[in-house]
């Protein structure tokens, strides 16, 4: 942020356990989530069975000049929210458990 010429693609409130990668293709944004909290080869004999969900993990994805936000979808099914505000897209989902995928497409003003 501190040191790019341009906006970032994307923002995220969310613990630092939650890695995320944003691919894009065409008009089409991914931004891949993924819950890691640690290496679960740490120890031996660790038995994990449990992953805590990340909940209200909020996004702010910024739009491009001269494109506008034509759908978001995720790829492990919720309810969630979205609402655009000045070229920023916000999103807002409940939880994330495991792993979630948040598909943008993007078409010409």
């Amino acid at each position: 942020r501190w040191v790019s010429p341009e906006d970032l693609p994307y923002e995220i409130d969310a613990p630092c356990g939650l890695i995320a990668n944003m691919t894009e293709r065409g008009n089409t944004r991914v931004l891949h989530l993924i819950n890691w909290t640690g290496c679960k080869l740490e120890s031996p004999m660790q038995n994990s069975y449990y992953l805590p969900p990340i909940r209200n993990v909020r996004i702010r994805c910024n739009i491009p000049k001269g494109k506008k936000v034509r759908a978001v979808r995720l790829f492990v099914p919720c309810k969630f929210n979205y609402r655009v505000e000045d070229r920023v897209l916000h999103i807002t989902l409940p939880e994330v458990e495991a792993y979630q995928g948040v598909v943008t497409e993007l078409i010409p003003l």
